[in-house]
């Protein structure tokens, strides 16, 4: 276990009665750990609210304990996931939301020209097969539990007024148009949707937004085309 804390990766610090967790990255886990339980036992930790616990619940309320090993290069991209995970479901001792060093315990947001700058550097890149095999074992086992109602709330509100564009639109046609479902797959999703019924709610939103739904006459040529192909017999349509 010794080397494997000697190398680069991801380690949480677990308060075992209230389940509230420090998440952090390091170059040597061994060493940071070490550290960290040394900083606390003289009272002397930067994080305050983690000392504060540390103090109240004394030293065997604490696991000091490695989440994964993690190549250099993608420890902040982990070390932030592991972050949201364990900030959604238990809570977080970590002073802010971004784990970027250049932002690191607080909470703020990057810039739309900062993001521009992010996604143009990042373009045509791809991850190597042992990075994208390490962040499937990562993300394996892993349940994700359904969005908080702020969550819903911030994701409405970032979609609202977003316009797909009629390129982008040809290219989800073209694909979807390509895509062929296997009859297992089929299996699967009938499977899955048997005895599934939609809740009064649900059926009552599903009418409202109806309601004011225009359908344009284009649409309605092309709906009408397809439900015609649809009545042929399978001889007509092969020919």
């Amino acid at each position: 276990m010794a080397d494997c804390l000697a190398q680069s990766g991801i380690y949480q610090i677990r308060n075992s009665i209230t389940g509230t967790r420090y998440i952090g990255q390091s170059g040597n886990v061994d060493r940071r750990l070490d550290e960290h339980h040394r900083k606390l036992a003289r009272n002397s930790h930067s994080n305050n609210h983690l000392q504060a616990s540390w103090n109240k619940h004394g030293p065997e309320a604490f696991v000091f304990e490695p989440l994964a090993i993690i190549e250099p290069a993608l420890l902040t991209l982990f070390e932030q996931r592991a972050f949201d995970i364990s900030n959604s479901k238990h809570g977080c001792y970590n002073q802010g939301p971004f784990m970027d060093s250049a932002m690191r315990g607080t909470s703020h947001r990057v810039s739309l020209e900062t993001r521009i700058k992010l996604r143009v550097a990042s373009t045509g890149r791809r991850h190597s097969s042992e990075t994208r095999r390490r962040m499937s074992a990562w993300q394996k086992g892993r349940k994700r539990g359904p969005h908080t109602e702020n969550t819903r709330a911030q994701i409405s509100a970032a979609l609202k007024g977003h316009a797909v564009s009629q390129k982008t639109r040809e290219k989800l046609s073209m694909k979807q148009k390509n895509n062929v479902v296997s009859p297992e797959t089929r299996a699967k999703i009938s499977n899955a949707l048997k005895g599934r019924t939609k809740s009064k709610k649900v059926r009552a939103n599903m009418s409202m937004a109806q309601r004011d739904h225009i359908v344009s006459l284009e649409t309605r040529a092309k709906i009408s085309a397809t439900k015609k192909l649809r009545l042929l017999p399978k001889q007509a349509k092969v020919t």
